[in-house]
Formats: C-alpha cells, structure tokens, sequence
C-alpha cells in the first residue's frame, strides 16, 4: 500500500507492482509470477511514487534483463531460470536472485544481479555476484 499525500488515502500498489524498499519508489511487475516463481523478462521499469500515483508513463529507470544472457555470461549450462526475484530495490540499487534448472535434471547455478542505478538509470551497470542472498 501506498499513502497518496494529496488524498491523504492509503492506495493498494497492483499485485504485479513491487515497492521499494524506502516506499519511494515502484518496479513495474516486478512481482514473480506465482506459476513460475520468475519475474518478467525484458524492459524493466521503475516509476517515483508520485508518477505511479498518477499513472502517466514517466519512468525514473527502464533497462532490460535477459535470463539467458545472464546464464551465458556466468558459464552456466542451463535451461530457464526457475526462480528470479527482487531480493532489494531502492533508488540506487536493485538486487535480484536467478536460479536455472539445468538442461536435463536439477540446477544448473544461481546468481545474484547487482543493478546499480546510480550513474545512468537508463542504461545501468550490472554486476553478476553471490551476495548469499536467495529466496
């Protein structure tokens, strides 16, 4: 839920929308979907309170995520991702927790995505990491 200070009325967020930590902030479906405990791939957005109140399209972040780019670039033999979450998201940071099955039985690896939005929130740096941070 969100407060809408103009309103002054509590607002519920939509069940795809994840808030950020500080409340400042929405990921646009950021929420994995319960059938596949995976987030959407693709274009990412994240939206200021106040724009996602209003609901105009004025984006603060937009960058894209591919699963299997991220599995490539660490190495790993695998299929699809079986989970990928938000572990932590705030203005400057989202962290997120891939899993991928392997190819033919169990898993394949898992990494945790560091997305730092500090310098360039249109085209941010990400790093491949083991926080020890999963789900």
């Amino acid at each position: 839920m969100i407060l809408d200070k103009r309103t002054n009325r509590l607002i519920d967020i939509n069940k795809d929308d994840y808030l950020s930590e500080d409340g400042k902030y929405v990921y646009i479906n950021g929420v994995k979907e319960k059938e596949t405990n995976v987030m959407p791939v693709g274009i990412q957005q994240i939206q200021t309170v106040d724009n996602y109140l209003k609901g105009n399209e004025k984006y603060e972040a937009q960058f894209k995520i591919d699963f299997k780019q991220i599995a490539k670039e660490m190495g790993f033999d695998a299929g699809d991702a079986r989970i990928a979450n938000i572990q932590y998201f705030n203005e400057d940071y989202v962290v997120l927790y891939i899993s991928y099955h392997g190819k033919t039985i169990g898993t394949a690896g898992s990494v945790n995505v560091l997305i730092d939005l500090q310098k360039n929130k249109k085209q941010p740096t990400a790093y491949l990491v083991d926080l020890g941070i999963d789900d």
